[in-house]
């Protein structure tokens, strides 16, 4: 596979936490030689609301209101933009990777989505278009697309996998996001824990989190990620999306360059 076909796009925003993961997207662009991708996409909710007649917003220490302006949320985008764009070249620079920058307007997901699909010509047909849930505790998480071969768009499965610990858990409504924006097939849950009582204590809270979802799906207990098992059980699965929760457990370096290697559809990385 053609080493210059491998990126990784992370998300980016206006939110003060937007360039939490830009450090770890741009280590892993070098450990899989790959090229960082900042995308900053401007929130068009936000510049929706600022054109209607009676918006305002509240000055957080002067306690005033004062009409949104769209000229000004504009400047302001763009001035953030470039923040971010200093941003991934810095952090591009200080692993010796190469980067590009993209400004997109939209959501997170869909522009990443849309990305991926523009560089691997999809159509995006696909896509279900849902509630996005987001806003979620502990501020908005980053989201790293690794790409490694030219995308196909997705059909299949979304397979979200997760570790036994609390942060995968509070990442489900981000991974549900996901999941629903980019596949038109079913869900699978995979749960990788070498202790059996924590993994079945996860797969609770997984169906604790499904049914409040009014939603149901399998859920897999693996004791570990042995790469060619696991490559075989997501051709088996017919996955088209695969989503995993960051952490040490399920980002060991072999295996994300195997599956970034091997997989033509895109790989979701949910960070801090």
């Amino acid at each position: 596979m053609s080493r210059e076909r491998r990126r990784i796009l992370i998300g980016l925003d206006s939110s003060p936490t937007s360039l939490r993961g830009l450090a770890a997207a741009a280590e892993m662009a070098a450990r899989l030689d790959a090229e960082l991708v900042g995308l900053f996409v401007e929130d068009d909710n936000l510049l929706r609301l600022a054109e209607l007649p009676n918006s305002f917003e509240i000055g957080l220490r002067s306690a005033r209101s004062r009409h949104l302006d769209p000229e000004v949320i504009a400047r302001l985008f763009r001035q953030m933009a470039e923040r971010a764009r200093v941003a991934v070249v810095r952090a591009a620079e200080r692993e010796h990777v190469r980067c590009s920058f993209e400004v997109a307007r939209g959501s997170m997901i869909g522009q990443l989505l849309q990305a991926m699909a523009i560089s691997s010509g999809g159509s995006g047909e696909h896509r279900r278009s849902r509630p996005q849930r987001l806003a979620s505790g502990g501020g908005a998480p980053s989201i790293i697309l690794m790409q490694g071969q030219v995308c196909v768009f997705p059909a299949g499965k979304a397979v979200i996998v997760l570790d036994d610990g609390h942060f995968s858990t509070g990442r489900l409504p981000v991974a549900l996001d996901l999941a629903d924006e980019s596949c038109a097939g079913e869900l699978l849950f995979v749960v990788v824990s070498d202790s059996l009582i924590n993994a079945r204590r996860q797969v609770g809270k997984v169906r604790e989190f499904l049914e409040l979802e009014g939603r149901t799906a399998p859920i897999k207990i693996l004791p570990s990620l042995e790469v060619d098992y696991f490559l075989a059980l997501l051709e088996n699965e017919s996955c088209g999306t695969l989503i995993f929760s960051a952490c040490p457990k399920l980002t060991d370096r072999d295996l994300i360059r195997r599956l970034v290697d091997e997989i033509n559809y895109p790989i979701f990385l949910i960070g801090h």
